[in-house]
């Protein structure tokens, strides 16, 4: 373990609520606005308020950064819907800076809905070294990085009387730049340094491309996909 490189490789997405049904067929959607973990950490709830018929949702936001909740208040008597509080959402000021929202047809919210967590913001892979198989063009613009699977491994029981098949990181790295990318991951992977080394393949963020924090293989890596085997027997 301590002479160990291990192969780091982080796609920050926007984590998302889903649809979530509001009433009946009504669906209410967020994104979180920041790539990454931390929109794991919003929540939404829909409370039953004494609002007017003719009050729109009112919304407020709690919690500290970056665990916070917004929180959507509809009245039973006001015939706001999905679409309605996705407006609202996106009007206020705290809680626009956090999320998109967008809602299906309005039907009217007659019931409070639980607090639901957004997801899937985070979704980076670390492999050891000694695990990658190796590497080979996927497409003319794309690289294959093929490992021994992170759940179908020998020992494992997932892996009984089943072929055990490899993970694979893609890499988006523009036309014809295979050899260099390779390169370039060999070198790190050879690089002398103390104790455990953490290699960051590539730190990508949709929103600005390539990460900002200069630990990035290579500038032609523009985004990356992980295809991780599921337990066949799970």
């Amino acid at each position: 373990m301590v002479n160990e490189n291990y192969l780091y490789f982080n796609l920050q997405e926007q984590a998302t609520s889903g649809a979530v049904a509001v009433q009946g067929s009504e669906t209410l959607t967020l994104v979180a606005k920041e790539s990454g973990f931390k929109g794991n950490e919003i929540s939404c709830q829909i409370t039953e308020d004494a609002l007017a018929a003719t009050d729109t949702p009112a919304i407020s936001v709690t919690g500290t950064a970056p665990r916070q909740k917004i929180v959507v208040a509809v009245g039973g008597a006001s015939g706001a819907g999905a679409q309605d509080a996705a407006s609202a959402i996106n009007a206020d000021a705290t809680a626009g800076a956090l999320v998109t929202a967008t809602g299906s047809a309005d039907t009217g919210i007659a019931a409070a809905v639980a607090e639901f967590f957004l997801s899937g913001g985070d979704a980076s892979a670390c492999f050891p070294a000694s695990s990658l198989v190796g590497m080979a063009p996927g497409s003319r613009s794309t690289l294959d990085l093929f490992f021994k699977s992170l759940n179908n491994f020998g020992g494992s029981s997932s892996e009984s009387n089943e072929e055990v098949v490899s993970d694979i990181v893609t890499l988006t790295i523009g036309n014809d730049n295979h050899r260099e990318v390779m390169e370039r991951i060999c070198e790190l992977l050879v690089s002398a340094r103390g104790g455990y080394k953490f290699d960051v393949i590539a730190s990508l963020d949709p929103n600005n491309g390539l990460g900002s924090d200069g630990m990035v293989s290579s500038p032609k890596i523009t985004t990356l996909s992980t295809t991780i085997a599921a337990k066949v027997n799970a």
